[in-house]
């Protein structure tokens, strides 16, 4: 994995953090990465977010971490696709009561379109 982040050349403190959290995933389940999948994946970022407390910011770092171990490093891009990504902006949450997914292509194609303009 350290091969595949400096050959994409990802900055050295990303590839530090990266590492780090793909050690804590396998040392969570003890079982080489090859061996685990999305239920893993899920079980360890629900540990993260009710045990550990940690912070939204640092668990995008975990997904983005983990989905580059297996998407890159292991050529599994189906593996963890599925694991929970960003939530709508708070802005569009508030703006509407259309569904998420409705608003949030909705509010950034407006905002793309008003930059062109």
């Amino acid at each position: 994995m350290a091969e595949d982040l400096k050959l994409r050349r990802y900055k050295p403190s990303t590839c530090d953090n990266y590492l780090r959290c793909a050690r804590a995933f396998v040392a969570y389940h003890r079982k080489p990465p090859q061996q685990m999948g999305l239920d893993e994946v899920r079980a360890f970022l629900l540990y993260l977010a009710e045990q550990r407390k940690i912070a939204e910011a640092t668990q995008h770092q975990y997904v983005a971490a983990i989905k580059f171990l297996y998407a890159t490093t292991l050529g599994r891009p189906g593996s963890p696709s599925r694991s929970p990504g960003r939530r709508c902006p708070r802005s569009c949450r508030r703006s509407s009561a259309a569904p998420r997914s409705r608003r949030c292509s909705t509010r950034s194609a407006r905002s793309s379109s008003a930059r062109s303009s």
